[in-house]
């Protein structure tokens, strides 16, 4: 705050008017000729409580956390509800492999049948020779232990996002292993559909890793 010191301004005053008559000097007395004397304005600071200005502090630095609590809270309640869809479509694109495998051998069977037939231009010499082919073609392509690990570590996903703290590292590990089991059924199975799903799952599954990325 800014105090001017009248007292010693009107002294400064009457002093430089007797000067000024006794010298005989032109001239007016202005507040431009005062300003730059000494010990006329004086900057006084006012004094802080500084107990209370922590009390303030404090209070404002409560409540911001708060609010970035709050803040972080819905973000994280958006972002858990973006990931357990992305494992709704997961888990649907997995019924619809379970489904398909049993489907896609007797497809095999059935286009193995033809080919031969076709190649032969008659009926099947040796219909047994047909089903032993069949059979080792459906022990090769049979996904259903891939198809129960990768169902299992979708439970796993959605159990560790509804357990409290920092879980980001095993999000990731699961994502790892889902990936591998995702990949093994896309070798394994030679079926068109099911590839088509495999495709699907590898999305939602980097959709899932882009996320996961977000989380501590």
């Amino acid at each position: 705050m800014l105090r001017i010191d009248r007292v010693v301004a009107r002294q400064y005053v009457e002093a430089l008017r007797e000067l000024q008559a006794e010298l005989r000097l032109s001239g007016e007395v202005t507040v431009e000729a005062l300003i730059g004397l000494r010990d006329l304005m004086n900057l006084e600071v006012a004094e802080v409580d500084v107990g209370e200005v922590g009390a303030v502090l404090k209070e404002v630095l409560h409540r911001a956390l708060d609010e970035v609590d709050l803040m972080r809270g819905k973000e994280g309640e958006a972002l858990t509800q973006d990931l357990v869809a992305c494992l709704d479509r997961m888990e649907t694109a997995l019924q619809a492999v379970e489904i398909r495998g049993p489907q896609g051998v007797e497809a095999y069977r059935h286009r193995l049948k033809e080919r031969v037939s076709s190649l032969l231009g008659v009926s099947l010499p040796d219909p047994d020779r047909l089903e032993q082919e069949v059979v080792l073609c459906a022990d090769r392509s049979d996904i259903t232990e891939e198809c129960a690990r990768l169902r299992s570590h979708l439970r796993q996903f959605r159990e560790t996002l509804r357990e409290a703290g920092p879980h980001g590292r095993r999000l990731e590990f699961l994502l790892q292993e889902m990936q591998r089991e995702v990949n093994t059924i896309g070798a394994k199975a030679a079926d068109v559909i099911i590839s088509q799903m495999v495709v699907q799952m590898k999305t939602e599954g980097e959709r899932l890793r882009e996320q996961v990325q977000n989380i501590e």
